[in-house]
């Protein structure tokens, strides 16, 4: 009966030396768990600044595309205004022309084919 006892508590000796073991590697695991928890909040939060970021650097982007468009329109216009205004002065010119002396004539288309040239640099 006694050596019955002895193996008994032998028995529960081994299992509490299980049990204390597998309380550890809970401990462990649940430690590791609360690790990657915490990391994993951490690049969630890293994340979301970077997203935030990158959606305030696209909104300026766009804010930029647009200027850019707008300022692209109205270099245009002034750009067809200008060379419509030179065809209009060489139109002018040519117009003045008729019926004045060659030298005079002369003169004129000088002047007519600077202000082509003008229009042509323009462009």
């Amino acid at each position: 009966m006694a050596e019955k006892i002895r193996e008994m508590q032998a028995e529960l000796r081994q299992k509490d030396k299980s049990i204390s073991e597998a309380n550890a590697r809970a401990e462990r695991a649940a430690s590791r768990a609360t690790s990657l928890k915490l990391e994993a909040e951490a690049a969630k939060k890293k994340l979301n600044k970077a997203s935030k970021r990158s959606e305030t650097q696209l909104s300026a982007l766009r804010q930029d595309n647009e200027r850019l468009i707008r300022e692209k329109e109205r270099l245009e216009r002034s750009k067809a205004a200008a060379v419509s205004g030179v065809e209009s002065r060489a139109s002018r010119e040519k117009e003045r022309m008729v019926g004045q002396p060659d030298s005079l004539k002369a003169l004129s288309q000088e002047r007519i084919r600077k202000m082509t040239e003008e229009k042509d640099k323009e462009a």
